[in-house]
Order: structure tokens, then sequence, then C-alpha cells
């Protein structure tokens, strides 16, 4: 006796979004979910501003071995422990990635097996999903680079974390930390997890969905895979990617309306954008925020005082790079180092290239000069992010890469993992590349093209 006809392993965005998918299409899943489902505002709060699960101590995994992050940030990456997963933090952008980015993966050799057209009718299932929408109006850089207004969800604050909970048909099985995938022979079976009590319990179902984050993906992959599966743990791991995000913050004496602005790539596009690096980069820009909204900690980091905060208005603008495949950025298991559960922890390597340097120093002469020009006179301009010195994890994606070349590919274009019936990945470790532009609205698109492949194979079976 089965479970359910599919089990998905994390509760986050990608699994939420897949598991209403395929509950809309009559599909029974069933959710694992390491954290908690959270529902008083207070505890999303508190999840957001610690960015991890409310009791680490017991659920939250040790990360060792990470290189180029400061001492005193050994775990610098966002990581929630909850039902939405990240999306309790999401700003809600949703821009489509465009054709110039899957180029640019194919000239370094990590090609995307998907175009942007076989997309776009995810894309458009996930934007109808989601209520997205454009902002009306976009601030004025100045500098002659083309700002326009961002497309946003508008499916209202922190209910679009919890879409799958919607549906009575849909069971989502909270505080259940998945150790390993179940094989017979070398098709999918089940999952085994430690429940809420510390117990070791087993989950049955003919197909399995991996939507657990890069990190926790690849290491439930390595955990006592079948032989179909061990043969190609070479491949699992490597291609990890992440964006290069650089930032600068302005506070400005006056207040003034908010109001935000996506700056789409503008830098090898054309011979006369060229760039001396492969790649490109997008900004995204908050004009005019009150800065009596900020909070506590963020006044305090800026110089602001809460007294006169009602007087001021902070501006952001980000820059996000596409940081190519690097041989030397990849996760593995760490032989003998365990978290507590006795999971073997996974080590992520991180290594800056020369074509990471080049774009970060054009990113910031653009960061800053848009900022620059977009704030009024007597506004002070502090630097915030900038990747050269703070090594952090922001949207980590890759270590299973999907592709059409058995021979360096983990899963195929549709997510499913290649020596494995029944099994497959949905979540950010199928990217090739970590693309030029927040990459939540293409995850999305993905998990909802796997979903759809999950649906046409129940019904022809």
């Amino acid at each position: 006796m089965t479970d359910a006809d599919v089990l998905i392993v994390g509760g986050g965005f990608a699994g939420l979004v897949m598991g209403e998918l395929l509950a809309i299409a009559g599909i029974r899943c069933r959710i694992m979910e390491a954290g908690p489902a959270l529902r008083a505002s207070r505890e999303l709060r508190d999840a957001a501003s610690r960015q991890q699960h409310p009791n680490p101590s017991r659920w939250e995994s040790r990360l060792l071995g990470v290189q180029d992050v400061a001492a005193e940030l050994p775990d610098a990456r966002t990581r929630i422990r909850a039902v939405g997963g990240r999306s309790l933090v999401w700003g809600g952008w949703c821009e489509r990635f465009e054709s110039d980015a899957l180029v640019d993966a194919k000239r370094v050799g990590a090609e995307w097996p998907v175009s942007i057209a076989e997309l776009a009718p995810y894309y458009r299932t996930i934007e109808r999903l989601l209520t997205v929408r454009t902002e009306r109006g976009a601030p004025e850089t100045r500098r002659g680079l083309h700002a326009r207004a961002p497309r946003i969800a508008r499916d209202g604050e922190r209910l679009r974390t919890a879409l799958s909970l919607r549906r009575a048909r849909q069971r989502v099985t909270t505080e259940a930390v998945v150790r390993r995938v179940l094989f017979q022979d070398s098709r999918v079976c089940g999952v085994e997890y430690w429940d809420r009590a510390g117990r070791l319990e087993r989950a049955r179902a003919p197909v399995v969905v991996l939507c657990a984050s890069p990190e926790e993906t690849i290491r439930i992959l390595l955990t006592e895979p079948p032989a179909s599966i061990a043969d190609r743990a070479h491949l699992i791991g490597r291609g990890l990617v992440d964006h290069l995000l650089v930032s600068y913050v302005a506070v400005a004496p006056t207040p003034a309306k908010p109001s935000a602005a996506f700056i789409p790539r503008f830098v090898n596009t054309s011979r006369a954008t060229k760039r001396d690096y492969v790649g490109g980069f997008s900004m995204e820009v908050h004009a005019a925020i009150a800065a009596a909204h900020l909070g506590a900690n963020w006044c305090s980091m800026l110089g602001v005082d809460k007294q006169h905060a009602h007087e001021m208005s902070v501006y952001i603008v980000t820059a996000m790079g596409d940081a190519m495949p690097n041989r030397k950025r990849f996760v593995e298991l760490h032989p003998s180092a365990t978290d507590t559960l006795g999971r073997r922890v996974p080590v992520i390597h991180q290594a800056t290239s020369e074509n990471d340097r080049l774009m970060v120093a054009d990113m910031k002469q653009t960061a800053l000069s848009v900022i620059d020009a977009m704030t009024p006179r007597g506004s002070i301009i502090v630097p915030f992010r900038d990747p050269r010195r703070h090594r952090a994890l922001f949207h980590e994606a890759g270590g299973c890469r999907m592709g059409r070349d058995p021979k360096t590919s983990v899963t195929d274009p549709m997510g499913r993992v290649r020596g494995a019936a029944g099994l497959y990945v949905a979540d950010a470790s199928v990217f090739p590349t970590g693309g030029d532009r927040h990459p939540t609205l293409t995850l999305l698109a993905l998990a909802a093209r796997t979903a759809d492949s999950i649906v046409r194979a129940s019904k022809a079976a």
C-alpha cells in the first residue's frame, strides 16, 4: 500500500507549487517538510529574522568547510526551515529569463536543455497562480539605462507561501526530515525520514520529487544510493552556481513617494555593449522607502535616528550578476563529520574566478552611479553587499544539472534523475547557470514543467 501517488520532499516554494499543480490534476500528494507550519505573524517575523528553523539545535544542519566566508559568518546563507521556505522573506519579484543568459550558458559548456519559448507556457501558469502584476511607475535613474516597472507577485503577503495547503486532497507532513530515497532495484518506492519524535519512519509512493534545496537534495541523493545512481555520483554536487550581488543603500534627508524599478541586463547584449567577461547582470531598484518602516536594526546600521526616521527615506540598488560555473565551486559530503541526526554534513566549496572579478567591478561602478544619480542632494550612500569581501550564499543553484547529455547531467530536461525510475528533482539544483536576474519565477516554471511531465506519465500508465 502506498501513502500517496507522489511524495514531495521539501515544503518550500517549489514543493508547494509542485503539490498545488499535481493536486489540481487529481494526483494524491504528500509533502515532507523538515520545519513547522508557521501561522502566527510573530512566528513568521522571528523565522525571517533568524533565517532558520526556530529550533536549530535539533533540525538545522551545520555547514563546514565553507571557503571565502568570514569566520564570524560560518553559515552565511538564507535558510528557513518552515512551510514556505524562503518565500517567507521573498520580495515577490517575478522576472522571466531572457535568451542572452541561455546563450552565455552554452558558451561556457553549461547549456540549458530548455528554451525560453518552451518555458513560456509555464511562466504564464505561475504568473496566473501568483497573480503577477506590473507595478505602477518606476523611479528615474537618469543614467541612460532602461528602467521599467517590475513584475511582482500580488497574491498577498505570505498567502503565497501556503498555496498547497488550500486543498484537502493534499497532505503536508511537517517536522519530517528525509534521510534517503528508498528503491526496489532501481525503481523508487518511497522515502525514509525522521518524524518529530526522532523516530525513523517510511513513506511509500511510486514517485518522489526532491525540492529540498540544492544542498539537501545533493545530500539525499548521495545517502545510500542504488548502484545506478552511485555510478553517477561524480556528477552530483558539481556545477554549483550562485548570484553575484552588489548593493548600495542611500539615506536621503527628505521623504518621497516610494517606487520600484527593474533594470534588465544591458551588457553583452550587442557589439556596442560587449564587456571583457562572459555573462551579465540586472538591477533591482527600491526608491524612497520610508526610513521609519525599516525597524530598529536597519536604522541602527544606517545611522538613522529613529526619532527623525519619519523625515527620511531610503534608496536601495542591487545588481544581480550571473556567476558562471567554476570547477572549484561545488558541494560534497564530509567524509566523517555528521549533524545532530547523524547525517554527513554538506561541504560547500566556493571560489571566485577572474570572470567574476571583472563582472563585480562593473556591477559596483554601475550600481553606485545609478544610486548617486537618483538620490537627492545631501544623501548618504553606504555600500551594503560586496561579494569580493563577504562570500555568502543568496540564490544557490546547480549540483544536479539538467541536460540532454547523460555524461554531463544528473537529470534529463524534465528533471528525471538518470538511473532512478520515478525520481525527479524540481528545485534550483537542476539549473545549469544562475541567470542574470531573480531566479524564483524560472524555478517555479521549471517545477510546473516537471509537474506537467508527472501528470502526463500518470495518465499514460
